[in-house]
């Protein structure tokens, strides 16, 4: 969840803006804060993979002697080359978790080659304590949102000028909170180098899409999350 940068067709951009408004909203311009919010507990059970899938990499992770825990698999490519002369190359993709808490807006990506592991990209920054309790109530986290989600500003060539939403399209919709961790150089105004340290947060988005913002657990200091797609 940090600035989104991937590659999208032009007609897709408005789809993927416009139907998170629409999934999200039950109706625009509303005049009283229906105060809906509700916790989600992020699990490492995958959302995108089937159960053949995840067997063909507990298989490999098994015979690599690498462990599966506090990972949720999102993407298992079994055949990365269609060129024969070279290995059969098999690239895992997962979140990890730390304290049964999901790190947000970075992978680990795993590379075997011919079934053996060859190389992995891992977050090596370590939680500043290893308090998993969440410490904000579900009340301040909607709060935090109305007044912060103007900063959630989504870019895009598409437009001709950045998609700006306003905390009165959401009066009316029902929040999801879910504790995690985030890289402290992520926190707004934070100097701190990348890849040391991790920092609990909250991401609190309306029903798991775009617009969020992150909380930080210890101190409540919020913020928005801009998308960015180029």
């Amino acid at each position: 969840m940090m600035n989104l940068r991937v590659p999208i067709y032009p007609a897709l951009i408005a789809a993927a803006l416009f139907g998170s408004l629409a999934a999200c909203n039950k109706k625009q311009n509303s005049n009283s804060d229906s105060g809906c919010i509700t916790r989600v507990i992020a699990t490492t059970v995958s959302q995108t993979l089937n159960a053949s899938q995840i067997d063909s990499i507990e298989v490999l992770f098994n015979k690599n002697n690498l462990s599966t825990a506090q990972l949720q698999f999102l993407y298992f490519v079994p055949n990365a080359f269609s060129d024969t002369t070279l290995p059969a190359q098999t690239q895992v993709t997962a979140e990890f978790f730390l304290n049964k808490l999901p790190v947000f807006g970075y992978n680990e990506y795993f590379i075997f080659n011919n079934a053996i592991f060859d190389t992995a990209y891992l977050y090596t920054g370590i939680p500043q304590n290893n308090d998993s309790s969440g410490h904000q109530t579900l009340s301040y986290l909607r709060d935090a949102f109305m007044k912060h989600v103007s900063e959630s500003v989504f870019y895009s060539p598409l437009f001709t000028k950045p998609f700006v939403p306003s905390a009165s399209l959401y009066l009316d919709s029902c929040l999801t909170a879910t504790l995690g961790y985030i890289d402290a150089s992520s926190v707004k105004g934070s100097n701190a180098i990348w890849g040391k340290t991790l920092v609990k947060v909250w991401s609190v988005t309306c029903n798991n899409h775009y617009p969020g913002i992150f909380v930080e657990d210890d101190n409540g200091l919020a913020w928005g999350v801009p998308q960015i797609i180029p």
